[in-house]
């Protein structure tokens, strides 16, 4: 009678059979234990990547207040994922990964009963695990599918706001471009009328420059009378020039003819004897017109003009120019005309008793004065007149015009026939250098225009030893 409570021989032949099947099935690299637990390691390290690249991108979005709390909530559920995938690699890894993660599998009894347990025991936590997962991405699913609608919408309202935006940008610009366009309807008009005038301007410019053609031709036309009419003008000026000379010269007088009156003897200061007929003077005017005739490009002619000259009666020596006119001219009166020039002297020195210098010839000329109270050099040859008066003034007063003038800077006492000095007396000094006191006074007298006196405008010549005056070299001369 068979035992109950023994299996029988078949039951047992196939259990072993059966756990031999599965211990060969976890045992096999191509289809067991270690064959799932790549699977599942490839598909945990897929899902975490998955999980990254969602994160980063909905991090990196630039998302409104409407969205911030699906972003709150994709990212819970998402760091959930994270913890349970992390906690699941940590424990296959440290209890599974030596024995069924390697490439090259040994078959020792730790590995074989490593990929047993792995194929019995751990069947439950892998599904589980793969509940979780799948309930993740359905959440994570939803979530993004809100997410991507209510983004929909917020950009609608971006959009819109640009779009107000560019529309506001737009209508600026177009007022700007009215006002530009206003703008240049105005210098448009301003152009229009400029065109006008420039038109206005070039008609006038085109009539005056056909005038002045016209203009011109008329001038080539009139040249030959133009010419006629300068020819005349210059005969009839050399007619006057040769006018005046024959009046004012010297050979134009022969003497009075046997009807006429005796005429007036004029002395220039060069000792030219004229005889002018009274009835072609009738005033001093005359006179002096005369005059500056006769010494035009001559020396003294400046002098003539600014009237440093005298006229004295050859008879009693006496100036005739402060005279009137009728109580002077009669005829047959001469009448000298000398060069005035001006000298200093020291005060109680008298020239009478030391004589005098003869500015032609530089000799000592006789103190004996005639009754006029003039005297002549008796060297041959010279024959030069000079009279010495005694000035009004108590100083010297020298003309500014005398010493100023190109001309005047030639004129020198020894150019002249008949002179006249005005004499300046000086107060004396006495010198400091010595026991004797000695009186002395500084003069210059100029080498050219013979001027004489003390002035304040003498400078020092800067290459010699002698002084200057403002238009001519002068001399420095001590009279001790």
């Amino acid at each position: 009678m068979p035992n109950p409570y023994r299996p029988e021989p078949d039951f047992l032949d196939q259990l072993v059979l059966t756990i031999g099947i599965a211990v060969s099935k976890a045992l096999s690299d191509a289809r067991g234990s270690v064959r799932e637990y790549k699977d599942l390691r490839h598909d945990l390290d897929r899902f975490v990547q998955i999980l990254h690249h969602v994160v980063a991108t909905y991090q990196e979005r630039e998302h409104s207040e409407w969205l911030s709390g699906i972003n709150s909530l994709i990212e819970s559920v998402s760091q959930d994922c994270t913890s349970d995938l992390q906690e699941a690699l940590h424990y296959f890894q440290s209890k599974y990964g030596p024995s069924l993660g390697g490439q090259e599998q040994r078959l020792n009894t730790t590995a074989i009963g490593k990929k047993v347990e792995y194929a019995f025991r751990e069947k439950e936590r892998l599904r589980k695990l793969r509940e979780k997962l799948s309930q993740a991405t359905q959440r994570l699913s939803l979530l993004l599918a809100i997410h991507n609608y209510k983004a929909a919408r917020v950009d609608n309202l971006t959009l819109e706001k640009r779009y107000q935006e560019v529309l506001s940008t737009v209508e600026d610009i177009s007022k700007d471009i009215e006002l530009q366009s206003m703008q240049l309807s105005e210098q448009h008009a301003s152009v229009k009328v400029l065109i006008t005038t420039l038109t206005t301007t070039s008609d006038h410019l085109q009539w005056r420059a056909t005038k002045d053609q016209n203009l011109a031709e008329e001038l080539r036309n009139n040249t030959s009378s133009i010419r006629a009419l300068s020819t005349m003008f210059e005969t009839t000026f050399r007619l006057l020039v040769e006018e005046r000379e024959n009046a004012t010269s010297q050979t134009c007088f022969r003497g009075p003819g046997p009807a006429s009156q005796a005429p007036l003897l004029f002395e220039d200061s060069f000792g030219t004897i004229s005889a002018l007929p009274m009835d072609w003077l009738f005033s001093w005017e005359h006179l002096r017109s005369m005059i500056q005739n006769r010494f035009e490009h001559q020396l003294g002619h400046q002098k003539v003009i600014r009237g440093e000259y005298v006229l004295e009666d050859d008879l009693s020596g006496v100036e005739i120019m402060s005279l009137p006119w009728a109580q002077v001219m009669r005829p047959g009166k001469k009448i000298n005309m000398a060069m005035k020039f001006q000298s200093v002297t020291e005060e109680g020195r008298s020239r009478v008793t030391e004589g005098y210098t003869c500015p032609g010839c530089e000799a000592t000329m006789s103190v004996r004065l005639d009754s006029n109270g003039n005297v002549m050099c008796a060297t041959t040859g010279c024959g030069m007149w000079v009279k010495h008066s005694r000035a009004k003034q108590d100083a010297p007063v020298l003309s500014g015009s005398s010493n100023s003038s190109e001309d005047g800077s030639k004129d020198a006492p020894r150019h002249f026939h008949r002179v006249s000095f005005d004499i300046f007396v000086v107060p004396s000094r006495t010198s400091r250098g010595g026991p004797r006191s000695k009186k002395y006074v500084q003069v210059w007298t100029c080498c050219f225009c013979g001027d004489s006196g003390i002035t304040t405008r003498i400078d020092r010549c800067p290459s010699c030893a002698y002084s200057r005056c403002t238009r001519c070299q002068v001399q420095t001369t001590r009279v001790r």
